[in-house]
């Protein structure tokens, strides 16, 4: 039995048979299916080969996907995904997790930085509040979830739409800022969020050295995605 990435890249290989049209139809099934976090991914890959699958066979009969989905595609999808197994909390887990400690490595990153280059304006150490710490913390898991949540609901909106190309564009702009002003939204509760509990001092090339260790761990966690 093949596993999710061997799919994944049998998915790539047989879609380049598809003609345009097909491919277009078939790309928005296939951007509805990955965008929703509720379905297991493994049967949602399977499932996207069976689609796939039939669109070739229609193709090779001189048919097109419009043919074999009808006039609404979007709602086969829904009726569809509503037959797929759940998402195992584990996987969601590790999901959160990944995109969790990338933005601390960012964050971590940017910090150490800014107290190593800028010390005319910062103190070479730097102390932190750890009720003000917990309390961003917290704040950064909720703006994470409703960033992937508000970004994947704006990459599905212009899909199964006629002559959807250029919608698809400006929702991929969209996108791009929401996560960008989630990302400046972090930093501004980060700056205005009260002091608060002891305070403990940290040097530059610790936020540095957390950072950069997030950002790794990020990384080996994406390959279990």
């Amino acid at each position: 039995m093949k596993n999710t990435k061997e799919l994944i890249e049998m998915n790539n290989k047989k879609r380049e048979l598809l003609t345009d049209k097909n491919k277009q139809i078939y790309e928005d099934f296939l951007l509805y299916f990955r965008t929703d976090l509720r379905v297991a991914e493994y049967e949602c890959e399977e499932l996207l080969i069976d689609i796939l699958d039939h669109i070739l066979d229609a193709q090779r009969d001189g048919k097109t996907a419009k043919d074999v989905f009808g006039d609404d595609p979007e709602d086969y999808a829904k009726e569809l995904i509503s037959c797929l197994p759940s998402e195992k909390k584990r996987n969601l887990t590790v999901f959160g997790g990944f995109l969790i400690l990338q933005t601390l490595g960012y964050i971590g990153m940017i910090y150490g930085l800014t107290f190593l280059i800028l010390p005319f304006f910062f103190e070479g150490n730097q102390a932190f509040s750890v009720g003000k710490t917990i309390v961003v913390l917290a704040l950064i898991l909720l703006i994470i979830a409703i960033a992937v949540k508000g970004i994947f609901n704006l990459i599905r909106k212009p899909l199964f739409k006629e002559n959807n190309k250029r919608l698809e564009k400006k929702s991929y702009v969209k996108a791009g800022l929401f996560g960008a002003l989630s990302f400046i939204l972090i930093f501004f509760l980060i700056k205005i969020t009260p002091e608060f509990g002891p305070d403990i001092t940290v040097e530059w090339w610790i936020y540095l050295l957390l950072g950069v260790l997030s950002w790794f761990v990020s990384k080996a966690l994406k390959k279990y995605i």
